[in-house]
């Protein structure tokens, strides 16, 4: 499986065949649960988020045959932050989800 997160279109997390890449900036702030990734659940986990991380994000699985894709916008405001779902995809066992977490 090869999950792909994008901010924009410069990719900041690939998880390619157990191995991960951070783009610079954000080492040590992005992560998934492994253990989730089987039932279809790919979240990103973002920490300490700051208001330059405001932006469209991608994310695009890879699992086989089969590409699934999902775009939405993070707004980080003073400590605050909101999701916006640009397209809604289903996850590859067909559950609906939004796909990105933020952790203060």
């Amino acid at each position: 499986m090869t999950i792909r997160w994008f901010e924009y279109t410069e990719c900041i997390y690939l998880y390619k065949n157990g191995q991960v890449t951070e783009r610079r900036g954000y080492e040590g702030r992005l992560s998934l649960n492994t253990q989730e990734m089987e039932r279809g659940n790919v979240s990103l986990r973002m920490k300490n988020t700051q208001e330059s991380d405001s932006a469209v994000y991608i994310c695009q699985v890879i699992h086989g045959e089969q590409e699934e894709e999902t775009v939405m916008y993070l707004d980080v405001k003073e400590g605050k932050w909101s999701i916006t779902p640009v397209h809604d995809y289903k996850h590859l066992n067909n559950n609906t989800n939004q796909c990105l977490s933020l952790y203060n």
